[in-house]
């Protein structure tokens, strides 16, 4: 298998925003904002950590992200999940997102985590 390598930062690039997303960039949006290193999140008085490979996806401004409703957000999040490429799992009213063998999406050598 060959790779390339994309800058985390490109997630925030004004070009990569810029169109609705295809479901092909909803999971390399995914990919790229996942936790490199154990994370925390904070939603009013609760703290939940987010372990790496995994991100807090909040379903209103992830649709505004991607250039379309939530419901498409649930449904592509669906998708991903049945064909085993994230698992979804709920914590205190958030969705956590968690990319399946997320090391394997890493250049090798990478000593940032896992």
């Amino acid at each position: 298998m060959s790779s390339i390598l994309i800058d985390r930062d490109f997630a925030g690039d004004g070009l990569w925003l810029s169109d609705k997303f295809t479901q092909a960039q909803m999971w390399l949006d995914i990919l790229l904002r996942a936790n490199i290193k154990i994370g925390t999140y904070r939603r009013g008085k609760h703290f939940v950590t987010v372990p790496v490979g995994s991100l807090v996806l909040v379903t209103r401004s992830t649709a505004k992200r991607w250039g379309c409703e939530e419901k498409d957000v649930n449904r592509v999040l669906h998708i991903l999940a049945v064909v085993g490429f994230i698992k979804l799992k709920e914590h205190k009213g958030l969705s956590i997102v968690d990319v399946v063998n997320f090391q394997n999406y890493l250049p090798e050598g990478n000593n940032e985590c896992c």
